[in-house]
């Protein structure tokens, strides 16, 4: 399973792709859209809601119509109170145990 990392922090990113691949999951991790190739294969992804001055809603839309199910994507703020839309949304700080969690309900 391929997850992808979107997080403008390179400490987020570098934390969270430490953690899935130590559970055994390939991931791509990038700092700016450029980085993150939204047109690849994900099976899942998360997404910083706010990816320097860009909106990382919009790059979740954009993994939506490059195929992925939007059930598998989810966006990640330190601003509480926001509507994620059709996306899961994980308020930082958030509890990794939960996020693995949510990763291995993914799984086939």
């Amino acid at each position: 399973m391929t997850v992808l990392v979107l997080d403008d922090d390179a400490g987020v990113v570098r934390l969270l792709t430490v953690m899935l691949e130590a559970q055994g999951y390939r991931v791509v991790g990038a700092q700016r859209w450029e980085d993150a190739l939204l047109d690849q294969h994900y099976d899942a992804a998360l997404v910083d809601w706010h990816i320097g001055s860009a909106d990382g809603r919009l790059a979740a839309d954009r993994l939506v119509q490059a195929g992925l199910d939007q059930s598998r994507v989810a966006v990640m703020s330190g601003q509480h109170g926001l509507e994620a839309g059709p996306y899961r949304l994980w308020a930082k700080p958030f509890s990794l145990g939960e996020l693995a969690s949510w990763i291995q309900s993914l799984e086939p």
